[in-house]
């Protein structure tokens, strides 16, 4: 099995203008997993997000896979603003007097 596009590393930058949250990901590291049979054991590996760029470069045989760990990174980088965007409008409301 193996598992592409999860952010392990990331630094963010958060700006709240106007009611309005903005967010920017720096510095954006995924890991990879699979099992290996040889050694029976899971082995990871991480590398920066940029490395994928541009997903036509190398062989045409590695393209889907590179395009399919943007996709799979973009999914959870949506989920994770959903998530922030959330705290920070119950953090809003918590503190509405």
């Amino acid at each position: 099995m193996t598992r592409h596009g999860e952010p392990t590393e990331k630094v963010c930058s958060y700006t709240v203008k106007d009611h309005k949250l903005k967010i920017e990901y720096h510095h954006l590291e995924l890991e990879s997993s699979y099992y290996s049979a040889l050694t029976s054991s899971y082995l990871t590996s991480k590398q920066s997000v940029t490395s994928l760029y541009p997903v036509t470069a190398g062989d045409s045989d590695t393209w889907k896979s590179r395009l399919s760990t943007l996709q799979e990174t973009d999914k959870s980088l949506s989920i994770s603003v959903k998530s922030q965007e959330h705290y920070v409008k119950q953090f809003e409301i918590d503190y509405q007097f």
